[in-house]
């Protein structure tokens, strides 16, 4: 169970950063400001209510709904920039994570 768990938490990190990137490369598309501004915001929101330990915990529901919301905006401003493919893969790897967060709840092993 120990090893299912650190490779969820694994694959979360990687599709979390990924999802965060892909953000960030949408605007920075419209301009690089917007990129940098939305890297900015994604890491924040990202530290203060998603982190394993984040400074605020939310309920588990609006947890995984902030969390959907994010990897759902990066699905769509992938595909918007043109890489169809990417947004693709990176949607099934954030219904992975986001399924796993459902069988698997972080606050069972992080109290």
């Amino acid at each position: 169970m120990i090893a299912v768990r650190g490779l969820q938490l694994l694959v979360a990190f990687f599709v979390e950063v990924l999802a965060f990137l892909a953000l960030a490369w949408w605007g920075s598309r419209v301009s690089w400001v917007l990129g940098a501004v939305v890297l900015v915001v994604g890491a924040s929101v990202w530290a203060l209510f998603l982190a394993p330990r984040p400074r605020h915990r939310l309920p588990r529901s609006a947890r995984l709904g902030l969390l959907a919301l994010v990897f759902a905006g990066a699905v769509v401003g992938l595909a918007v920039s043109g890489w169809s493919v990417g947004a693709v893969v990176l949607g099934a790897a954030a219904l992975l994570v986001l399924v796993s967060e459902v069988v698997w709840p972080r606050s069972v092993t992080h109290g």
